[in-house]
C-alpha cells in the first residue's frame, strides 16, 4: 500500500484471492520484476515535487515519500549506498529567515545545503523544518548539524555589509529619520546579538589563523552618539559585573570605549577584558 504513493509504480495484477504463492514471486523476482521502486525515479519524483509552488505542492504525498525514502536510508538500508549521488537534489522542507527582511520563510533544500541545530537560523541558514523527526532525517540523508566555521565567518560579513548598507540608505532619506534610525539599530544589534550567542556555541571549533584574520575588520556594531558605528575587536572591551562606581557614576571605561556582553567567539576574536594602561 506505501507504493500507491508513487504514481509511477506499476503493480502486478494477479487474479488470486489467496494471493501470490512464494514460489511464483521468487521467480518473477529472478525474472527482473521489482519489490521496490529504483532510488533514481523516487529522488526525480521528489525533486517535481518540490519544485512546486506550497500551494499547487501535495504536501501528505511528499511527506510520505520522505517517510518512505529515510526508511530504508539506514544502516544496511536498500537505497543506502546510492544514495550519495543525490544529496544535491533539494527535497527537504526546510526554514530560513531572511537577511533582508528578517522573516522566516518556507523553502526545500538538499541535504548538503541545510543543517539541523535551529540556532543557526539567526544566521540565515536553512534548518530543517522543526516539525518533522529532525534527528532521524538528518541522520539517514547526511545532513550536518551546523554549517562549517569557514562559512560561518563568511555569512557574519555578509551580515555586516547588509546591516551596513542599510544604514546608508536611511541615511541618505530627507526628513526626520530619528524614530527610523533608533528601530534599524534596534533591529542590527538584536541580530548581531543573537548570532554572537550562537557563534559562541562554537568557539571551540574556530582555528587561530581564521578567527584571527577577524581582528582587522570592524564587525561589531555599537551605539555612538545615536548612530550606529561597527569597531575592530581591539577597539571593543567586555563589560564588567559592574559598569558603575558606588556613588552611581560610570566606569573609566565605559565612558572611553565601547563595552559589549562577553562572549566566547568574541574574546577568541580580539575582544578583551579591559583597556591596557597605555589605551
Amino acid at each position: 500500500d506505501e507504493l500507491k504513493i508513487f504514481p509511477f509504480v506499476k503493480f502486478l495484477q494477479w487474479n488470486s484471492s489467496e494471493g501470490m504463492p512464494s514460489a511464483h514471486r521468487e521467480f518473477l523476482i529472478k525474472l527482473g520484476l521489482r519489490v521496490d521502486p529504483p532510488l533514481s525515479s523516487i529522488m526525480t519524483f521528489m525533486e517535481r515535487e518540490s519544485s512546486k509552488t506550497a500551494e499547487a505542492r501535495d504536501h501528505e504525498t511528499h511527506g510520505a515519500a520522505l517517510r518512505y525514502l529515510t526508511s530504508r536510508l539506514g544502516p544496511s538500508g536498500l537505497y543506502e549506498s546510492d544514495f550519495k549521488h543525490y544529496r544535491h537534489f533539494k527535497f527537504l522542507p526546510c526554514i530560513r529567515q531572511d537577511l533582508e527582511t528578517g522573516e522566516v520563510v518556507n523553502e526545500m533544500q538538499s541535504p548538503s545545503a541545510c543543517y539541523y541545530n535551529p540556532s543557526c537560523l539567526v544566521m540565515g541558514f536553512s534548518v530543517l523544518d522543526p516539525t518533522l523527526d529532525q534527528i532521524q532525517i538528518a541522520n539517514r540523508t547526511k545532513c550536518e548539524k551546523d554549517p562549517p566555521t569557514q562559512i560561518l565567518l563568511k555569512r557574519l560579513m555578509q551580515l555586516v555589509s547588509i546591516s551596513q548598507a542599510k544604514i546608508q540608505y536611511l541615511e541618505n532619506k530627507a526628513g526626520n529619520i530619528s524614530d527610523e534610525r533608533k528601530k534599524l539599530n534596534s533591529t542590527i544589534l538584536t541580530l548581531f546579538e543573537q548570532a554572537f550567542l550562537y557563534l559562541s556555541t562554537r568557539a571551540s571549533d574556530f582555528d587561530t589563523r581564521s578567527v584571527s584574520a577577524m581582528s582587522k575588520i570592524p564587525f561589531i556594531p555599537c551605539k555612538t552618539r545615536g548612530q550606529l558605528v561597527f569597531y575592530l575587536p581591539s577597539q571593543v572591551f567586555f563589560k564588567k559585573s559592574s559598569s558603575t562606581s558606588e556613588n552611581g557614576d560610570t566606569s573609566l571605561a565605559e565612558s572611553l570605549f565601547q563595552e559589549i556582553e562577553y562572549n566566547a567567539f568574541l574574546s577568541i576574536a580580539g575582544v578583551k577584558l579591559e583597556p591596557s594602561l597605555t589605551e
